[in-house]
């Protein structure tokens, strides 16, 4: 003869508010490594990212192209060392570039860059040098 299985209401409900906490804890690992829209998220291993990367030495490239015909001289690029993306139409990138001076010295540079991979189109929006 079997035994009827007969749980309490106390027990139900704490099974229930288990299950609530497990899905809140999910929902939260998982919305900390999504890109929020319109949020900026913090970009890591920026270092290692070869896409990262690339956009930065497309800024100090477009940035040069745009001195054409004027007395400045151009940068070389070195590295991007801290960055952050904002989902918009596109990504939105704002990027710190480690740049190399005609005189040699090294600089730190501002740039954002937004990308429609779609599109294909690249656009830089903004290089200045940085205050930080």
């Amino acid at each position: 003869m079997k035994t009827p299985i007969h749980s309490s209401p106390r027990s139900a409900t704490l099974l229930l508010l288990l299950l609530a906490l497990l899905l809140l804890l999910t929902a939260a690992v998982h919305a900390e490594h999504e890109p929020k829209v319109g949020g900026l998220t913090k970009i890591k291993h920026v270092g290692s990212n070869k896409e990262v990367q690339e956009l930065g030495r497309f800024s100090v490239g477009e940035y040069n192209n745009r001195l054409r015909g004027r007395d400045a001289k151009p940068l070389a690029f070195v590295k991007v060392v801290e960055g952050q993306q904002q989902v918009v139409e596109g990504m939105q990138y704002y990027l710190k570039i480690a740049v190399a001076a005609p005189d040699g010295s090294h600089k730190i540079y501002n740039a954002v860059v937004w990308d429609r991979p779609w599109l294909k189109s690249r656009q830089l929006m903004s290089f200045t040098p940085s205050t930080k």
